[in-house]
C-alpha cells in the first residue's frame, strides 16, 4: 500500500475513533445525570453495550444523532424490560403502563419513586429527542417516537399479565405480541424519524405504512425466525413433529411459494441500511451470549446483571 493512503487511511480511523468516543462520553453524561440505576439498582447497566448495538446498525460518522438518541432508547428498554420482568408487581405495572400510554407523568398516583422517575426520565428523552430534530429539520417527529413506546409497553404488560397469572398461551397469541415486545421497532422507528434524510413525505409514509406495514413485516421476520428453528430441529432430529414445529413447517412451505416483497421500497437508503445491520448484528449478539452462557431467565435470576459496563466505559473514555 502506498504510505500516503496508509496515512490517510490511519488518520480517518482514529478521526472515526474519536467520534466515537465523543458520543459515548456524551450519553454517559446522560445516563448519570438520570441517576436510574442509583434508585434502580436492579436494572441491567449496559450503556457500553447498548452503545454498540447503536454502534452496529449505523457506524457512518454522518449517523452520530441516531447513534446517541438510539444508545438512549436502548437503555430505556432495558431498564423497563426489567421493571416488567423483575421487580413491578402487576398492579403497579397496570398503573405504570397507563401513564405511558396517557404520556401524563400524573397518572402515576400510587407508583414508588423510582417508577416515577423511569416515567419522567422516558417523558423527557423523547421530547428533547424530538425537539431536535424539530429544531434541525422543522419536523415534528414526537408523535411517532411516543407512539413507538407506547405499543412496547403494551406489549410488555401483555406478557407480566401473563405471567403473572400463570397463563400459557398459543403460539399464535405469542408471536402477534412478540414482535413488538423484543423492541426492534423501537430501533427502526427511530431509524426512520432520526436520521440525515427525513423528510415530511417519509413521516407521511411512515404513518400511513405504506403498501405493507412495518408491523407486519417485523411479524413476518419473526415467524421466519421460528420456522427456520423448527426446520432445523426436524433435520437433526429426523423426527415428524405434530404440533408447533411442524405448523411453522407448513407455513414455511406455503411462503417460499409467494414473492417475497423488499420492505420500505419508499423509504430512504440509510432505513433500509440500518434494518438490515438490525438482522446482522442481532444474529451476532445472540451467537455470542450463546457460547459464552449468558442466556439467563431473568425471572429465575434476578441478581444476573450481565457485564459491569462501568469499568469498560471509564476504559473507553480515558
Amino acid at each position: 500500500m502506498r504510505p500516503a493512503l496508509w496515512e490517510l487511511a490511519v488518520l480517518d480511523f482514529n478521526l472515526v475513533q474519536n467520534l466515537y468516543k465523543k458520543e459515548l462520553k456524551q450519553v454517559s453524561r446522560w445516563w448519570t445525570d438520570l441517576g436510574l440505576y442509583e434508585k434502580l439498582p436492579f436494572i441491567r447497566d449496559r450503556l457500553v453495550e447498548n452503545y454498540l448495538w447503536s454502534l452496529g446498525l449505523a457506524s457512518e460518522p454522518e449517523h452520530s444523532s441516531y447513534r446517541i438518541a438510539n444508545t438512549q432508547a436502548n437503555c430505556l428498554i432495558t431498564t423497563m424490560d426489567d421493571i416488567y420482568d423483575v421487580y413491578g408487581s402487576l398492579d403497579e405495572l397496570e398503573v405504570f403502563t397507563n401513564a405511558i400510554q396517557q404520556w401524563d407523568v400524573t397518572a402515576t398516583e400510587g407508583l414508588p419513586e423510582n417508577f416515577c422517575m423511569c416515567i419522567l426520565a422516558l417523558f423527557n428523552t423523547v421530547e428533547d429527542q424530538g425537539n431536535e430534530v424539530l429544531k434541525e429539520k422543522g419536523l415534528n417527529v414526537i408523535p411517532y417516537l411516543r407512539r413507538a413506546w407506547k405499543d412496547l409497553c403494551k406489549a410488555y404488560i401483555v406478557e407480566a399479565r401473563w405471567y403473572h397469572s400463570g397463563f400459557a398461551p398459543t403460539i399464535e397469541e405469542y408471536l402477534e405480541n412478540a414482535w413488538v415486545s423484543i423492541s426492534a421497532h423501537i430501533a427502526l422507528s427511530y431509524a426512520y424519524c432520526i436520521n440525515d434524510y427525513v423528510t415530511a413525505k417519509d413521516l407521511e409514509q411512515f404513518s400511513s405504512g405504506g403498501d405493507e406495514s412495518l408491523e407486519e413485516k417485523a411479524e413476518d421476520r419473526l415467524r421466519r425466525s421460528f420456522m427456520e428453528i423448527a426446520e432445523e430441529i426436524a433435520e437433526i432430529t429426523g423426527e415428524k413433529f405434530h404440533g408447533v414445529a411442524s405448523c411453522f413447517l407448513r407455513e414455511r412451505e406455503r411462503r417460499e411459494k409467494e414473492k417475497d416483497s423488499a420492505w420500505g421500497h419508499n423509504t430512504s437508503a440509510a432505513v433500509l441500511g440500518f434494518r438490515s445491520n438490525l438482522s446482522k448484528f442481532s444474529d451476532k449478539k445472540r451467537g455470542e451470549e450463546e457460547v459464552e452462557g449468558r442466556g439467563v431467565d431473568k425471572r429465575r435470576d434476578v441478581s444476573y446483571t450481565g457485564i459491569d459496563d462501568r469499568e469498560e466505559m471509564k476504559r473507553l473514555c480515558a
